[in-house]
């Protein structure tokens, strides 16, 4: 539905289905009280818990073509992607194929993108958080971005253009802290270095 704004009441929301598409237009913001009259991250949080679904994640989010789309003033904690043959990058939010949208007020915590299967010989995923791909344009404003972690590239993002230009990626006022990964890039890897990057206030 083109245009749709969707409140979310503060609490903790577990077993959430995984990999959900946002479509264009759509807004989402998290952390309202119970009248859905303030959004407030410090006083009514809204958490996204994908710990009950290790076995069959792909992260919470993905955006694929979409546009004019917003997340704001939700925690997303541990997401994942990777186990059980799960090819898809980023642990929590997947954004590709030229989607143009925003982060606002965002939490990641503890995301992580795993190796396939589950085991060191599988494909090592990347992005810990996010993966931002092909021709996408994304802003991401007071977010943090708290024990992200990667088997592969990005231990909090990973930026890609294997099938399309670069990205245009801002990044503002944000907070990385313990986040990691195994192949490179604690907080953000720019694979193909085609993609523009502006890091600002971090």
């Amino acid at each position: 539905d083109a245009s749709l704004t969707i409140l979310v009441a503060g609490g903790t929301y577990v077993n959430e289905p995984n990999n959900t598409d946002v479509r264009s237009g759509q807004t989402l913001i998290g952390s309202y009280d119970s009248s859905f009259t303030t959004s407030d991250p410090s006083v009514t949080p809204t958490l996204i818990d994908m710990s009950r679904l290790y076995h069959d994640q792909n992260g919470a989010f993905t955006m694929n073509g979409v546009s004019e789309w917003t997340l704001m003033n939700v925690v997303i904690q541990n997401s994942s992607t990777g186990e059980h043959g799960d090819t898809e990058n980023g642990g929590a939010i997947y954004i590709r194929n030229g989607s143009q949208g925003a982060l606002r007020g965002m939490t990641f915590y503890n995301c992580t993108a795993r190796f396939e299967g589950g085991y060191d010989t599988g494909t090592a995923r990347d992005g810990g958080a996010l993966c931002i791909r092909d021709d996408s344009t994304v802003v991401i404003e007071d977010c943090v971005f708290d024990s992200c972690t990667a088997v592969g590239s990005g231990g909090a993002m990973r930026i890609r253009s294997a099938r399309g230009g670069g990205n245009n990626v801002k990044i503002r006022r944000c907070l990385f802290t313990h986040c990691g990964s195994r192949n490179g890039a604690s907080v953000s890897d720019d694979a193909e270095g085609a993609s523009q990057l502006e890091l600002v206030n971090c």
